[in-house]
């Protein structure tokens, strides 16, 4: 499988490890790990932990995110992809002004997204070391209308 649908799904993965510093399906093995995303086996922080990692709002794109029918994910399609970019997480960016091309485009909404998950986790004092997302192609970003 490829597309949207598997790069929003890495998305997720990649923000709950950033935000929580572990994996979200988390096996002693590969069966273990495929038997956890099978059964939606999150591994969110303990409740009294959760708010110190993540806001609601971050938890609740990740989790709609790693759903695990792909037609179910926030952002799988061009119509989802609106109400990805409307989330209460996004509040704040403006997705027509970093797609202009004086704003480098994606690179500068990737910057965008890394400031607000540091944000994330400045808030609860975290100490963020070092990220990076990369882009693979531009022609995606134009897909996706950004």
């Amino acid at each position: 499988m490829q597309g949207l649908p598997v790069d929003i799904w890495a998305l997720g993965n990649i923000m709950f490890k950033m935000l929580t510093g572990k994996v979200p399906f988390k096996g002693t093995n590969p069966i273990q790990v495929y038997a956890d995303i099978n059964s939606r086996n999150i591994q969110w922080p303990r409740e009294d932990q959760l708010r110190e990692v993540m806001s609601d709002s971050a938890k609740d794109m990740i989790d709609k995110m790693l759903q695990l029918e792909p037609t179910k994910r926030l952002g799988h399609d061009m119509e989802s992809i609106k109400e990805l970019k409307n989330h209460e997480f996004f509040k704040g960016i403006n997705f027509t002004e970093v797609s202009l091309p004086e704003y480098r485009g994606a690179f500068n909404l990737i910057e965008k997204i890394k400031k607000k998950l540091e944000q994330e986790i400045i808030v609860r004092n975290r100490i963020v070391k070092s990220t990076s997302i990369k882009v693979k192609t531009q022609d995606k970003l134009d897909a996706m209308d950004m």
